[in-house]
């Protein structure tokens, strides 16, 4: 894994003290679990050594690596209150007071979907932020990709999605070794539709560690020679640090290359948090604008809302606060275009034996041997028995695994609106 080997190399130089050399320890641990992951995903393994490697990294230069990895891994089975509540510890905000006003006269709130669908035929390229703890974020992005298709979009680019996978575009299912951004079950779900929808994911070249500081200005050039191929035009879906235009990174490449501005798109600066003292005053004064369950877009009879730090993104996407049912968020069934998704209980009976600290996981009945969860839950203990699964109509197979990776249960179910969920003998 090549963020490993760079993680590594750069801790060396920052851990000269014996605190800091054992906080170094801890992150090598725990991305050799991670690593581990990529082979056969089991999800637990990491985070059963996450308090422990928590602990040990507090107050070392480690401390802030280690919460945001452990923050992703609780997202990844749909403990979000709990990732962003560890997220949170990475920064401190000020907490919006009477001394900072915060004027949005005139601004309205606007679907954010439909705005971007108005402003793509204008533009070659979209880019798009992402951030490992906010899986909304990835869901967002699903919601664009029909009607972008429909606009002449063919080809999207992933974050860590390079060319020593090249078997991705003729299997079409996003599998356990593809990436481990693609563990996340919302992020390989974006990756399993635009497949399915007909996207071709680029494949740019793999970055070597003795040129990786170069590598927005390598891959820059591989999007500019896809798109001369066959004129396409593209999303690119990354990092949040990497699209900024304003800075040399990707977009500020790409558009030397191009001669052509491209559509640049921040969906991460004004998110909620788990305490509202580490939001934006921007953020918490937009949401009491929007009055939809969508992510919204501001906006006056001039332009999109801009805050003063000439970032060089063209306008902010906002996210509405989540609200929980059954401790499941509601964008995971709200941010849906076509493929609907809905709340499935499971019968009381199955949780009889499973263990605190199991994992349920919900597979594509095609995709269960090699493919990524498209549903997982933590199972905590008893105040879970009534947390649903989020699934589309469809034929599933339900496994659920041990901390040792031991398999529990399994067994093949069914749903669809007419008839429910259907176990199969």
């Amino acid at each position: 894994m090549i963020g490993f080997f760079l993680l590594v190399n750069a801790f060396s130089s920052v851990a000269q003290e014996d605190n800091d050399m054992k906080g170094m320890i801890e992150i090598i641990k725990l991305f050799r679990a991670l690593d581990d992951e990529m082979s056969s995903p089991n999800y637990l393994e990491p985070l059963l050594i996450s308090d422990t490697i928590l602990s040990n990294t507090r107050g070392t230069n480690f401390e802030e690596t280690a919460l945001t990895i452990i923050s992703n891994l609780y997202s990844w089975v749909g403990e979000y209150q709990k990732s962003l509540e560890l997220y949170s510890k990475t920064f401190e905000v000020a907490a919006l007071t009477d001394n900072q006003p915060i004027d949005l006269n005139g601004f309205i709130a606007v679907d954010a979907v439909q705005e971007i669908i108005e402003l793509a035929g204008q533009y070659d390229v979209i880019f798009i932020n992402d951030v490992g703890h906010r899986p909304e974020k990835s869901v967002f992005v699903t919601m664009l990709l029909e009607d972008l298709m429909n606009q002449g979009y063919t080809k999207i680019v992933f974050d860590e999605i390079d060319s020593t996978k090249g078997m991705i575009n003729l299997s079409k299912i996003p599998t356990e070794n593809l990436s481990l951004k693609a563990l996340a079950p919302n992020y390989a779900n974006l990756v399993r539709t635009s497949l399915s929808l007909g996207y071709e994911i680029v494949l740019y070249p793999y970055i070597s560690i003795t040129n990786y500081r170069n590598r927005d200005s390598i891959f820059a050039l591989e999007i500019f020679d896809q798109q001369n191929i066959d004129m396409a035009k593209m999303i690119v879906f990354y990092n949040k640090d990497i699209i900024n235009a304003s800075e040399k990174t990707l977009a500020y490449w790409l558009e030397l290359l191009t001669g052509k501005a491209v559509l640049n798109i921040d969906q991460i600066k004004y998110s909620e948090e788990h305490d509202q003292i580490f939001e934006s005053p921007f953020y918490q004064k937009a949401v009491e604008l929007n009055k939809s369950k969508l992510p919204f877009i501001l906006k006056n009879k001039d332009d999109y809302f801009q805050d003063d730090t000439n970032e060089g993104f063209d306008f902010y996407v906002f996210h509405p606060r989540t609200s929980y049912t059954s401790g499941r968020a509601s964008w995971e069934t709200d941010y849906v275009l076509g493929n609907k998704k809905y709340l499935i209980n499971l019968p009381k009976e199955i949780y009889q034996n499973i263990p605190e600290g199991a994992l349920i996981q919900v597979f594509y009945k095609q995709e269960f041997d090699s493919g990524i969860p498209i549903d997982q839950i933590l199972y905590k203990g008893y105040e879970d028995t009534n947390k649903p699964i989020v699934v589309p109509e469809g034929r599933f197979i339900l496994r659920v695994e041990g901390m040792e990776r031991s398999n529990l249960l399994q067994f093949e179910f069914t749903y669809d609106l007419e008839n429910g969920l259907a176990i199969l003998k």
